[in-house]
């Protein structure tokens, strides 16, 4: 009887032990990876030698998927998710190990959402784009000339350095221009001075400040052959 209770003690000893080195990787991996559950994944491929088979459960399978394909460094894995979520675990790929090799994995032709959508973005062009913010090198934002992927990634950079001058780097395009991208800045920064370099966007530019401060005064800055004018004046002009 007694040694049945000195082995019984000595496997709490040893079943605490490991218990305490786990919680021990799971918290020192946290402080790194700022994601307990990534560190439970970790803990089970690297340290139980557990695969992706774990993945199984269907609330936790997207998380679990991009946390094994970034502990295996296998892209593949990815592929087991469908369309959009195989993409986006592709690119946190890239943006994990700062490696764009993983953007180059992604095909053309994929969009966000519905194709009439005004901001639908090529999935290959947001990988580069979110990469450029992430590093700050404005020369990915060149990488994939799809639609607007380049007008997009100026626009956002312009924003996250706050500097309006990174609109000059956007060509004229059907679609967009410099001027749309300074007049978004001019909203941002809440500076009506960069609506005089918006270009076709200029009423526009002016009807929002004229209507945000309501200052009937700013739609004489609208031209007189844009709607914009009209528009103005009617929504500023005092009720009787």
């Amino acid at each position: 009887m007694r040694r049945v209770a000195i082995l019984f003690l000595v496997l709490l000893i040893l079943c605490t032990s490991c218990k305490t080195d786990k919680e021990k990787y799971l918290n020192e991996c946290a402080l790194v990876e700022k994601s307990y559950q990534f560190c439970e994944y970790k803990y089970a491929v690297e340290v139980e030698k557990k695969n992706e088979d774990l993945c199984k459960e269907e609330k936790y399978k997207v998380n679990c998927y991009k946390a094994i394909s970034k502990i295996k460094k296998d892209s593949q894995i990815c592929n087991r998710l469908v369309s959009d979520q195989r993409f986006d675990c592709i690119k946190e790929m890239a943006l994990y190990f700062n490696n764009t090799n993983y953007c180059d994995e992604i095909p053309l032709g994929y969009r966000y959402g519905s194709l009439d959508y005004e901001y639908a973005m090529n999935f290959k062009a947001d990988c580069y784009i979110d990469y450029a913010l992430k590093t700050g090198d404005i020369s990915y934002c060149e990488k994939v000339d799809v639609g607007d992927s380049i007008f997009n990634c100026y626009d956002k950079f312009a924003r996250l350095k706050q500097d309006p001058s990174i609109c000059e780097n956007i060509k004229t395009t059907e679609t967009y221009s410099k001027g749309w991208c300074y007049s978004n800045m001019a909203q941002f920064l809440n500076d009506i001075t960069l609506c005089e370099k918006a270009e076709k966007t200029k009423p526009f530019c002016y009807y929002y400040f004229a209507t945000k401060n309501k200052d009937i005064g700013l739609c004489n800055n609208i031209d007189e052959d844009s709607e914009f004018r009209e528009l103005c004046f009617e929504k500023i002009k005092p009720k009787t």
